[in-house]
């Protein structure tokens, strides 16, 4: 930051007046300066956007604006050519917060690929973080200038986005089978590098990629639940599946219930479960299997897929909340994306400030696509023939520069990204309740205490965490109520430093009575939706090898929505999705104890039975340790 001061001349004060007046010996007048005109104003962080935002009027838009506490670019385009050592002042509430020489337009930011420059007239410099804030202006002050109006800056709220990545490490991969290093794999083998283009494509003001609290999830085997009217079957390899999407929506399925188990579902984190598989009919040292795909629940937080760049930034695009950009565009109902075909045509130039460079929506002159997507009519073509980008959310992959390990965003997804950012609840130590809301009206992260709506039919109190970064055992199960071999079975149980939400212990009789499902005597229990999302019949036991056991509902099984008491249609059928079901569920570690038996407990409307009834009932499932 450069600070500036005026400096005094020496002499003796009394060279152009003796002090007396007249028009002699009178000092000449001051000849008013002209104020300095800013005649455009731009900034950035991932796209070039007015100081006041962009907004779209099609359906689910948001507008994109600058993101408090994160670096930013701005662009001015001053309105006299003559101007002498520019001076950026950052103002607010009356305040100069600090002062900022401007860059001259010959040493503007390059672009991707030696691509055309984006301006050649325009003043630049790096507005830092902590000057990044909401209720800033800008002016510019000059040697031979007065101060330019000030140009207001609309800035959002300070975000975070933790992106954690959790491995499924399946079949028996190793270093030695797949050619990788499982230890890099924990984030994608990014580097430093990878890890700052990731931060500077998503756009929140700190993006953290991290691996999962729960670190890798291992299975040597794998339960594919009945799909496309064939029962469930146990794979060993990656070559024994039917359709290598049945894995990555498996992976995707238990992947959301970790997720949920963590109390994530409503935070501001995302769970990419990327997967790594051998294929054992491969008669060669290196066995990694090629997982062609994603899959991603829409704003659900989580996505599953391969370990690319490409699957990871797609998959978790939809985990934030948005769809297919091509698909969106061609909506019948209502348009739900603003450019054609899903492309980048009319979206803003993009800036990464980890490169430093312009990122224009026509793909890069050194993409490995540059001359091959000319004649692929799946492209959008400027009038000289040159193609634009695609939004990930059509393709994420091969539209840049090669040493750019992610694709660019239209500023209209972007958007989207940011809204889905800041509407979650973040962890906050500062916080009564260790958790911060976004309070809009306030401008300002708030103490967030979490609601338990619709009677907890989808979880208590959000299913937010009520123990955060605790000693945790989180365990996944899956059961087939059809009684098809082998895909009942506990996966092994990982202990780690996690998060615990509120759960029902079915043994202690004030717990269970906030589930029962009816009003009694004119009263709702707290809880009393709990067990109409799918039933309360089954209770998981957990023994420790102090002797000590824990006690769990898990809930929904196979009931009929919203009549906990009947069962669905095809529950047991073994060609039917609705007959197999899949938990996960965290649960205290304490004093050391290991896991030594989990067992599944047969425990049907689980609100009826007493404790003595629970703990003698019987047991449909079980793994020892």
């Amino acid at each position: 930051m450069l600070i500036l001061s005026a400096c005094g001349g020496g002499g003796t004060g009394n060279a152009g007046s003796d002090g007396k007046g007249g028009a002699a010996g009178g000092t000449p007048p001051v000849a008013a300066r002209t104020a300095l005109l800013i005649s455009k104003a731009e900034v950035a962080q991932t796209h070039l956007i007015p100081p006041d935002g962009l907004n779209w009027s099609i359906a689910n838009s948001a507008p994109l604006t600058l993101a408090a506490q994160r670096d930013a670019l701005v662009l001015l385009r001053l309105g006299s050519a003559d101007v002498q050592n520019p001076v950026v002042e950052v103002l607010k509430d009356g305040a100069v917060l600090g002062k900022l020489a401007l860059t001259p337009p010959a040493q503007l930011p390059p672009s991707e690929g030696l691509d055309t420059p984006y301006g050649s007239d325009l003043w630049s410099l790096t507005l830092p973080a902590n000057l990044v804030q909401p209720g800033i202006s800008l002016r510019v002050s000059a040697s031979n200038y007065d101060v330019s109006k000030p140009v207001a800056i609309t800035v959002g709220a300070n975000t975070e986005l933790q992106m954690q990545i959790l491995p499924f490490v399946l079949f028996g991969a190793t270093n030695a089978n797949t050619g990788l290093n499982l230890d890099n794999e924990r984030v994608m083998h990014m580097d430093a590098a990878a890890q700052q283009q990731a931060a500077a494509t998503w756009p929140a003001s700190q993006v953290k990629v991290s691996n999962h609290p729960l670190g890798q999830f291992v299975a040597d085997a794998m339960v594919i639940p009945p799909k496309a009217g064939a029962a469930a079957y146990v794979v060993s390899s990656h070559h024994e599946l039917r359709d290598g999407a049945h894995l990555i929506d498996t992976a995707n399925d238990l992947a959301y219930q970790i997720h949920l188990a963590n109390g994530e579902m409503a935070m501001n984190r995302v769970t990419y479960a990327s997967i790594i598989a051998i294929d054992k009919s491969v008669q060669s040292l290196n066995q990694l299997a090629w997982i062609g795909g994603g899959v991603s629940v829409i704003g659900s937080g989580v996505g599953a897929g391969g370990n690319t760049y490409g699957f990871l930034l797609h998959e978790t695009g939809h985990a934030m909340g948005l769809g297919h950009s091509n698909s969106e565009y061609n909506d019948a109902s209502t348009r739900k994306f603003p450019y054609i075909a899903g492309s980048v045509k009319g979206s803003a130039w993009g800036y990464n400030m980890a490169t430093r460079e312009f990122r224009n929506p026509r793909m890069a002159p050194t993409a490995p696509r540059f001359t091959w997507c000319r004649t692929n009519n799946a492209y959008q073509l400027d009038e000289q023939g040159r193609c634009y980008r695609k939004d990930p959310m059509d393709d994420a992959d091969s539209g840049s520069d090669p040493k750019y390990r992610f694709s660019l965003f239209s500023d209209f997804n972007t958007a989207r990204i940011q809204r889905w950012i800041q509407g979650q609840i973040k962890a906050d130590s500062a916080s009564a309740t260790g958790l911060s809301g976004w309070d809009s009206s306030r401008a300002a992260w708030t103490d967030y205490t979490p609601k338990t709506g619709h009677f907890a039919a989808y979880g208590i109190k959000q299913n937010l965490p009520l123990s955060q970064n605790v000693p945790v055992h989180t365990i996944v199960a899956t059961y087939s109520n059809a009684a098809t071999a082998g895909a009942s079975r506990f996966y092994e149980p990982v202990t780690h430093q996690g998060n615990l939400i509120e759960t029902i212990d079915p043994t202690v009789t004030a717990q269970l009575s906030k589930i029962f499902p009816y009003t009694q005597n004119g009263s709702n229990p707290e809880y009393m939706w709990y067990c109409h999302t799918s039933g309360c019949d089954y209770t998981l036991r957990v023994t420790f090898s102090d002797g000590s056991q824990i006690y769990r509902v898990l809930k929904e099984g196979f009931r009929k929505y919203s009549y906990p008491e009947t069962f669905d249609t095809g529950v047991d059928d073994p060609l039917n999705g609705k007959s197999q079901r899949s938990w996960a569920i965290n649960i205290p570690a304490k004093n050391a104890a290991q896991i030594r038996k989990l067992e599944l407990l047969d425990t049907p409307l689980v609100w009826r039975l007493t404790p003595v009834q629970i703990s003698s009932a019987r047991v449909v499932m079980s793994s020892s340790y």
